[in-house]
């Protein structure tokens, strides 16, 4: 996919914006430095807790508790799964796993017929 000139000036632009962003906290030292026109009070500082965040930090912590050494075990990742993709996910592993027990008792079955065919030819 090839961008036009206009978009892919845009890009350039957005990309230089995001440069000059701070990586912690977002803001442009532009925006609340009086030395540069800005307003030294222009952000407020807001406290919360994300219970999210919380309960990925309470995940971890409580793996690496129950871990040797406490340590993480390496690549040890937490991810939020939505509700609704988490119920599908465990309704479609039922389902594989009914359709395993289908096929195990089949395979038994043509397990047993084969054994009765070669007692038959006997």
């Amino acid at each position: 996919m090839e961008w036009d000139l206009e978009d892919q000036e845009k890009m350039i632009v957005w990309m230089m914006d995001q440069k000059l962003k701070c990586a912690d906290c977002g803001t442009r030292q532009e925006e609340w430095d009086p030395k540069k026109g800005g307003v030294m009070h222009a952000y407020h500082v807001s406290r919360y807790t994300c219970l999210m965040c919380k309960n990925i930090e309470d995940t971890y912590e409580d793996v690496r508790k129950k871990s040797n050494k406490g340590k993480l075990p390496n690549g040890f990742k937490v991810r939020l799964v939505p509700h609704y993709i988490w119920k599908q996910r465990a309704k479609v592993r039922k389902q594989l796993e009914v359709q395993r027990t289908i096929d195990a008792g089949e395979e038994q079955a043509a397990k047993r017929a084969e054994r009765q065919r070669s007692i038959a030819d006997q």
